[in-house]
């Protein structure tokens, strides 16, 4: 492993939800929400649905938002 990924895992392992700032907090809080608001809107949407019908079907390892069915 080279130098620079041990520094990247150290950081990493170092993270705790209490060492975060609130503003950091407060934003990766917004994205997720905004990123959950994105996908239930285009529910039914044609992308949405032509990305439901090239999905690999197998696996089950993921459920897909407006969908009833699950992908790899």
């Amino acid at each position: 492993m080279s130098s620079i990924t041990r520094q990247l895992v150290a950081l990493a392992c170092d993270v705790t939800y209490s060492k975060l700032p609130q503003t950091t907090i407060a934003a990766t809080k917004r994205a997720i929400l905004d990123a959950l608001g994105c996908a239930i809107a285009a529910i039914g949407c044609e992308p949405a649905q032509i990305a439901g019908r090239v999905l690999p079907k197998g696996a089950a390892d993921v459920t897909i938002i407006g969908e009833r069915g699950r992908g790899s």
